[in-house]
């Protein structure tokens, strides 16, 4: 009997096992990604479009946001530091993940987010504002930046000489007592 022969022939077995499920595992995580980053883009996409469309005044337009995605934008009339590099030449609104909502409020963390893998598009308008609406006591306050969720979010595009105001107005009995927005 050899059995030198039959410990041979399994490990070669075992191996290409082995390198089977690592391309499985390898092409899941490649899918995985590419849906993921087709929702970020599709959301900046359509916010780009509308934003194109609107020649001045103000417009109300829904969007399916993305959940885990985050909104900000930066005007070319700030400071250098402040925004991505990417930015560096024209005013920019960027799309990006994080881990969690609280990082949007951590200063250059959004900046460093959009720079590493941030979806951007371009304007030509010289101050770029994206903030969140929230009212607290029937007082309004202005968040940086917009956190996306899965549902239909109505965005407000305000867009006036040289100025260029995207907002969420997100009503009190959505937002968690952390401050997240409900799922």
């Amino acid at each position: 009997m050899n059995r030198r022969g039959d410990f041979w022939d399994n490990t070669l077995a075992l191996i290409l096992a082995a390198f089977g499920i690592a391309l499985l595992v390898y092409a899941g995580v490649k899918l995985y990604e590419t849906n993921t980053t087709k929702a970020g883009s599709s959301v900046i996409d359509a916010l780009e479009a509308r934003i194109d469309a609107l020649e001045t005044g103000t417009d109300r337009y829904m969007i399916r946001g993305a959940k885990g995605w985050y909104l900000a934008g930066w005007g070319i009339s700030g400071s250098t530091d402040e925004r991505p590099e990417k930015c560096y030449f024209k005013s920019c609104i960027c799309i990006f993940q994080l881990k969690s909502p609280a990082e949007l409020q951590q200063t250059g963390r959004a900046r460093d987010a959009c720079q590493q893998g941030g979806l951007v598009r371009f304007f030509n308008e010289e101050h770029v504002e994206v903030v969140s609406e929230r009212s607290y006591d029937g007082r309004l306050s202005a968040l940086p930046g917009i956190q996306l969720n899965s549902q239909l979010m109505e965005f407000n595009i305000d867009k006036k000489k040289g100025v260029l105001r995207v907002s969420v107005y997100i009503p009190d009995e959505f937002i968690t007592p952390r401050g997240d927005i409900k799922k």
